[in-house]
């Protein structure tokens, strides 16, 4: 399984703590998939997660931080001359245990301050702005970019192509660090500062990356992962598993008529349907008040929330297929 193959390419490293998190990703039964995955990991270059919606892109992204635990010491701030940047924030940063003797803890330096390695996700809201310093006139300090604050830790930069800014664009303002291992970041007063670059980047998109990348991007990405729609061995596996969690059996016969049912239709499977509709099913039982159950009935009503009416039953309830 992927976690396992990341915990072991990591303590090959003798890097340490070791975490194992409890999602389960499309990508572990996908051989190739997992150890492009694990070289990532374990190398700690940048990862380039590319394919259809819904099949774990996302969720590679947390299994790959959750496969390595660790803490680090971040300064509260750090001043430039007259100026100020705060790098610690609250929303991203996990305060770890100091593992410090009661005795010692006045030779702790109260600048600065021991967290886990941190997670930061960006998707949508994400601006270009976001990406250089944030001066703040009425509290007089500085905010370190989203991707400073990563430092020792992931960046996941989700969902590529729905930030307002165009994915060229964006991408383009890491071309320097990513080649560096450094960022500049400028003053208002114009002055330029060089900041460490030191985190993992991984970024996730449905966008064709050769039409929609810059190449000079491409490049510097430590590796590219495509996932892809799974096929119907894949699906199954993943739809037994999630209802073993669930205590439910899955027959034969039903997983046939889920799968006529998608050739019907004309729907792609997506890696993340398994777990949609069996989560349905159990909305169905527990509105009903009656026990848990997977079959026909139950998986069709889940079938028509998740999918909404398809145009196929339209078709065949107008008699001529308009509305």
């Amino acid at each position: 399984m992927l976690v396992a193959k990341l915990r072991g390419a990591h303590d090959r490293k003798r890097r340490t703590g070791v975490k194992v998190e409890g999602r389960r990703s499309i990508a572990e039964e996908k051989p190739e998939t997992v150890e492009l995955a694990s070289l990532a990991g374990s190398s700690g270059r940048s990862l380039f997660i590319y394919g259809p919606p819904g099949n774990g892109k996302t969720t590679l992204g947390h299994l790959l931080h959750n496969a390595v635990s660790g803490t680090l010491w971040i300064p509260y701030c750090i001043a430039v001359e007259q100026s100020v940047i705060r790098i610690y924030d609250p929303r991203f940063h996990r305060p770890a245990p100091l593992d410090v003797p009661p005795d010692d803890m006045s030779k702790v330096d109260r600048r600065w301050i021991r967290i886990e390695r941190p997670f930061i996700v960006a998707a949508g809201e994400l601006t270009i702005e976001a990406l250089d310093l944030g001066y703040s006139a009425e509290l007089g300090f500085y905010e370190a970019p989203l991707h400073m604050k990563a430092n020792g830790g992931t960046f996941l930069l989700d969902d590529l192509g729905c930030q307002r800014v165009s994915p060229w664009d964006l991408l383009s303002r890491w071309v320097f660090p990513l080649e560096n291992g450094t960022d500049l970041l400028t003053l208002q007063t114009g002055q330029k500062l060089q900041v460490p670059f030191r985190q993992r980047l991984v970024v996730s998109t449905t966008l064709d990356p050769e039409e929609n990348i810059s190449p000079m991007f491409l490049r510097r990405m430590g590796y590219r992962v495509f996932m892809n729609d799974p096929n119907e061995r894949i699906y199954a596996e993943v739809f037994r598993r999630y209802a073993a969690s669930m205590d439910l059996t899955v027959p034969d016969a039903l997983l046939i008529w889920l799968f006529d049912r998608y050739r019907a239709e004309g729907r792609p499977m997506r890696g993340c349907e398994p777990r949609d509709l069996l989560e349905r099913v159990r909305d169905t039982c527990r509105f009903r008040r009656i026990p848990l159950q997977l079959n026909e009935k139950t998986l069709s009503l889940a079938w028509s929330g998740y999918f909404g009416t398809s145009r196929v039953s339209n078709a065949k309830g107008n008699g001529n297929g308009h509305a």
